[in-house]
Formats: structure tokens, sequence, C-alpha cells
């Protein structure tokens, strides 16, 4: 009995030594905030990816107690996998509308358009519509989209729409009927005291672009630095084909219908 347990053990800790060893990481551009620095990473197991998150030094996370209201535009590493582009992270020290999310927080924005199309968005009081297969259960719009952002939908199942108090919730966001960016917005109280959690994200019924999408979101602190982060990346097909997929199918029926109207002239002759 005790011999089979220390062989369980011994089992158990190589496959985490493997998995830690498998491990890869690629880092973004560092963002200088205060004394302190932000970056993006991804995190590769076995090949594929696994995680993409920003990490926060304590001086950074320190300066910005004290800083105004700010959007820090940071690149993601060319390992990054789809669809994602690049991250904002929103400061707000005075909060903004919402229930209970006038508490001092960051707004952590996973977009998947460039920096260029995403400050095209335009202020909007009539979104449109969002297929209900593109949303995730138990989610529901913001009244409008909002500038440079898009339109937030909203976890009704989160503590702040259940009389609790928001500490963190996760957002899905959308423009002209497309999800364009994934966003964990988590209090800076919340983050101060320390420590790490994960939540899981409930998932809509297709994703409208083949992609890495997390499962998952959480944070954690340790060894001076900040992470947050989207975890569980599983990959996923579109359901719908891709522009570009129209393209070559329309292609190969031309090219079908050249190749019958030759065999068709051929025979004649």
């Amino acid at each position: 009995m005790k011999k089979t347990t220390i062989l369980s053990f011994a089992t158990a800790l190589c496959g985490l030594l493997a998995s830690v060893a498998s491990a890869q990481f690629y880092y973004g551009d560092s963002v200088t905030v205060g004394s302190g620095w932000m970056r993006t990473y991804v995190q590769y197991n076995s090949g594929a990816p696994s995680r993409i998150g920003i990490q926060m030094s304590e001086d950074a996370f320190n300066a910005f107690s004290s800083l105004p209201g700010s959007a820090n535009m940071l690149s993601l590493p060319t390992q990054a996998p789809a669809p994602f582009n690049h991250v904002m992270v929103d400061w707000n020290p005075e909060g903004h509308p919402g229930p209970g999310y006038n508490a001092p927080h960051f707004d952590f924005h996973f977009y998947f358009s460039s920096p260029e199309e995403v400050a095209a968005i335009p202020f909007d009081p009539a979104p449109a519509p969002v297929d209900p297969m593109w949303v995730a259960s138990d989610y529901a719009p913001d009244a409008v989209v909002v500038p440079a952002m898009g339109q937030h939908y909203l976890d009704l199942l989160s503590p702040e729409f259940n009389g609790g108090p928001f500490t963190k919730t996760f957002i899905y966001g959308y423009y002209q009927g497309q999800m364009t960016f994934l966003e964990p917005m988590i209090t800076y109280a919340t983050l101060q005291s320390g420590g790490s959690e994960s939540a899981a994200i409930r998932q809509p019924s297709a994703f409208q672009a083949s992609g890495y999408y997390p499962t998952e979101y959480g944070f954690s602190h340790g060894d001076r630095v900040y992470d947050v982060y989207l975890g569980g990346l599983n990959f996923a097909a579109s359901p719908v084909p891709e522009p570009s997929t129209y393209g070559l199918l329309g292609a190969a029926a031309l090219g079908a219908l050249v190749l019958i109207r030759r065999r068709a002239r051929a025979i004649k002759a």
C-alpha cells in the first residue's frame, strides 16, 4: 500500500516536471509605468498555445494608484495565436457606469482587430444585433457601442448582478455583429489582496473566426509581478467559411467549369 502511494506520487511529480519543462514563453515589448513595467506574453505547452496574458511589475501596479485614468496599448509577441491582435489595459481610478463598476479597476481588453481598426469604432446608440449562436448563455448586451471599444456583453451570473459586490468579471465584446474582444475586468483591491484566482469562462455555441479561445481567466501575484491571463486555450474551428475560403471555392469552381468546357470541345472535335 505504502509502495503504491510512493509510486503514484513519483509518477505525478514526473508528469508535473515534464509539463513545466515543456512550457515555452514568448514576450511582447515592455511598456513603462512609473518606475515599473507591463508586458504581454504567450505560453505554449507541447507545441500548442495554452495561455495568453499580461504581466505587471509591483512598481507599475503601485504607480497606477496615483495616476489618472489611462489606456495603455501593449503589443503581443509574434507567436500569439489567432484571433488575438493586441491588448489594451484601461485604468479606471474612478470606475465607470455599471453595477458596482465605480470601484477603481482595470479593464484588460484582448482585441482581435488592429489598433487602427479599434480606434475607428464610433459611438453607436443602436448596435447591430448579434446572432445568439455567437453569445454565451446568460450574457446580455450593454445598450450602446462604446467608441474605440465596441459593445460589451455582461455576465448576468456575476455577483454584482445578484446582490454581491463587484470584484472581477468576464466580458465579451462585439462590433457590427462580430466578436472583437475578450475582457477580464478586475478591481484594484482584488489584485492588491494578492494570491491567485481563476474562473471558468462560459462558451458560446460556436465562434465566428477560427482560433484559440480561453476556457478560463484568472490572476496571480508572485515574485513581485502581477499576472492576469486567459488560460486553457482550445482551438475552435469556425462553422462559417472565411472570406478567403469563399475565394478558394470560387476559384476551384471556375477551374472545374473551364476543364469541363475544354473536354466538351475535345469530344465534339
